[in-house]
C-alpha cells in the first residue's frame, strides 16, 4: 500500500540495510520506492523469505547461562500465625455430647439353643436320660422352649422313634432337665403325618 499522498496503484518498497558508516549500520527496514530519485534506483529481484535470510542471517541463539557457584538462599519456615483470642460467649451450661452405650457383652459360654415347640401331650423331663431318673416339672402342650443340645439314649421305650432327647436351656429346667425329641413337632405343621421325630439342627451335646 501506498503512502498518504502517493497513488494507490504505486505499490514498490524497497528492503534495505544500512551499510557500514551510516548513522545505523545493520538497521534494517522498508522504503517506498517513491521516495528514491530513479537515477539513484537500481534493478534488484523481488523479495522472498530465501534472499531476506541471505541478506540478513538470524543471529544464533546466546548461550545458556553458566550456573551460578552462589549459595541458594534458605527458605525459613513461615512463623507460625498466632492463635485468635477466644471469643467470649454468655455464661450457660455446656453442651454435652451423647455417648453411646458400649455394646452388651456376650456371655463367655452362651450357647447357641433352637426354639422348639412341645406336642399336643406335652413332654415330661427328666435329670438323666439314660434310664429316665430325677423327674422335673413337665413342659405344658403346644409350649415354645429352648433346646440347648440333643443327645442319644434309646434304652427307654418311649425315646422312641428316633431314641434322641433334648436338653432344655429355658427356666426352670435351666440346661438340667432332658426331655423325649419325638414330643416336640420338630417343625412340623400340627398333624402332619409322618411325623418328625428329631430336629438335626440342633448341635449334639
Amino acid at each position: 500500500m501506498a503512502p498518504d499522498g502517493y497513488p494507490t496503484s504505486h505499490k514498490r518498497w524497497f528492503y534495505v540495510i544500512q551499510a557500514e558508516g551510516s548513522p545505523h549500520p545493520g538497521r534494517t527496514g522498508w522504503v517506498y520506492s517513491a521516495l528514491i530519485p530513479s537515477s539513484e534506483q537500481i534493478r534488484v529481484p523481488g523479495c522472498t523469505i530465501e534472499r531476506m535470510l541471505d541478506a540478513e542471517p538470524r543471529q544464533p541463539a546466546p548461550p545458556d547461562p553458566e550456573p551460578s557457584n552462589a549459595p541458594e538462599p534458605s527458605h525459613a519456615p513461615p512463623s507460625p500465625t498466632p492463635p485468635s483470642p477466644p471469643t467470649s460467649k454468655p455464661p450457660g451450661p455446656a453442651a454435652s455430647t451423647p455417648i453411646a452405650p458400649p455394646p452388651a457383652a456376650t456371655p463367655p459360654h452362651a450357647k447357641r439353643t433352637v426354639s422348639e415347640q412341645s406336642g399336643s401331650h406335652g413332654s415330661p423331663t427328666f435329670l438323666t436320660p439314660r434310664n429316665a431318673s430325677g423327674p422335673g416339672e413337665r413342659i405344658p402342650a403346644h409350649t415354645w422352649v429352648e433346646a440347648e443340645c440333643r443327645v442319644y439314649e434309646p434304652g427307654i421305650k418311649t425315646a422312641n422313634p428316633g431314641g434322641w432327647w433334648y436338653r432344655i436351656a429355658t427356666s426352670p429346667w435351666s440346661g438340667r432337665y432332658y426331655a423325649v425329641a419325638n414330643t416336640f413337632m420338630n417343625g412340623d405343621a400340627p398333624g402332619q403325618q409322618p411325623p418328625t421325630d428329631t430336629d438335626w439342627s440342633i448341635p449334639i451335646c
